[in-house]
């Protein structure tokens, strides 16, 4: 005797409510991890507090006035775009790549506003508090 615990309506819909919520994880997660290299080359895109990992110290990017966003262009290889979480990081990641050619946008440390890193002046000064404590930030040149 076989005994049956869930009629087969009850089990169809037990077996879709597992099912979907999967399909939708791997979606989003998908979406995540593949973002940088779908729209790479296109345009910059801007990082996210709390979701993007800044490209030379690997933390979360944790401020929103002190994000820097680039499109990556390298020889025989695709573009990427980085993020990083402070300023002085970006600098730091320039130093040790100076043939890098590259694209990007900074926000302004007094209104967090975006900017094309060609407009953006790039000021170091003890007074300014950041992630990584580089004391670097980026403003809108005068």
């Amino acid at each position: 005797m076989k005994l049956n615990f869930f009629p087969n309506t009850i089990r169809k819909l037990l077996v879709g409510l597992l099912i979907l919520p999967s399909f939708y994880l791997l979606f989003v997660g998908l979406n995540h991890w593949l973002r940088p290299w779908i729209h790479a080359g296109e345009e910059v895109i801007k990082g996210q507090v709390g979701i993007d990992i800044c490209s030379q110290c690997r933390m979360k990017l944790s401020h929103p006035k002190h994000i820097v966003s680039i499109v990556l262009q390298q020889e025989n290889r695709p573009t990427q775009n980085l993020h990083f979480d402070d300023v002085g990081c970006f600098k730091h990641y320039m130093e040790r790549n100076p043939q890098a050619k590259y694209f990007g946008m900074v926000t302004d440390y007094f209104t967090g506003e975006w900017l094309n890193l060609t407009q953006a002046e790039i000021i170091s000064d003890l007074q300014y508090s950041t992630p990584m404590n580089s004391h670097t930030i980026a403003r809108k040149k005068p």
